[in-house]
């Protein structure tokens, strides 16, 4: 668990509730960002390898300010998202749970054998292996929620933050947004969250694979049975943004840059494979 902030043992009782109001904090500083490569693979389908200049923001919603001020501290949401961006840096962002691709990682060397026969060997160490099944904006902000949820969930629980928004843009005016309810207890599940890894089945989303969520070293994944993909989105440099906007109710894409819709309480937002939120 993060460390608390040093006005934590103050926020019981709460200073300010405003019934029928709620607060937000958002924050978006210049370094949450990080430079990574990636593809996206499915049947019928690869892009070619590529890079962006990520960046990344937080929007917290709360009922009360606790007795510091605060809904929470600026300085506790910073911390923990540099050190998300930190550790995708210069990175290789490896979907384990590809459903198409055969990902092996042995001797120190990931291997990945795509279904247009295209191969790829590079350092473990330059990739990110990440528990989700395809390297885009919408899967790696669901990352991102779940690594903060893990970091300092209970922390925003006890003070009262209900929902947690986590917003990645590959591009200016290319971004994708997840939006889900923090939590009780600002954790989903205990071993999961302490390994800072967190299925999408327990936040109550539709599976983007049946095959086990893999830890982020392993020897091999395995890939499940390929599903037809619902749309295509064109790399960045190939005709802009591409895919065009999903449905009402899936992942909220903001293409002006301004700040994302508000949030709609107990739903979360987010593109899956067969698109059924």
């Amino acid at each position: 668990m993060a460390e608390l902030s040093h006005l934590e043992a103050a926020i019981s009782p709460s200073l300010l509730q405003v019934h029928g109001g709620r607060f937000e904090v958002f924050v978006g500083k210049e370094d949450f960002k990080f430079n990574a490569a990636h593809f996206v693979c499915f049947d019928g389908y690869r892009e070619r390898l590529h890079g962006h200049n990520y960046t990344v923001a937080v929007r917290l919603e709360g009922e009360r300010v606790c007795r510091d001020g605060y809904v929470v501290d600026f300085g506790d949401v910073k911390k923990q998202v540099r050190a998300v961006c930190k550790s995708l840096n210069e990175r290789f962002l490896c979907p384990c749970k590809a459903d198409v691709m055969r990902i092996a990682c042995e001797d120190g060397q990931v291997t990945l054998k795509c279904p247009d026969g295209a191969f790829f060997s590079m350092p473990e160490s330059d990739c990110a292996m990440l528990p989700i099944a395809h390297a885009t904006a919408e899967e790696i902000a669901m990352y991102i929620w779940r690594r903060l949820l893990a970091s300092f969930g209970a922390q925003l629980w006890r003070r009262g933050v209900k929902t947690m928004e986590i917003a990645v843009s590959e591009a200016p005016g290319q971004r994708a947004t997840f939006i889900h309810d923090v939590p009780p207890g600002g954790t989903l599940d205990d071993e999961a969250a302490a390994a800072g890894v967190v299925t999408p089945e327990a936040l109550g989303l539709t599976s983007v694979s049946e095959a086990t969520l893999p830890s982020t070293r392993c020897s091999e994944f395995r890939a499940s049975p390929p599903q037809a993909p619902k749309e295509t989105r064109e790399p960045q440099g190939a005709g802009g943004g591409g895919g065009g906007l999903p449905a009402a109710g899936s992942v909220a894409l903001d293409g002006d840059g301004t700040p994302s819709p508000r949030f709609a309480k107990g739903k979360s937002r987010i593109r899956t494979l067969d698109n059924s939120l």
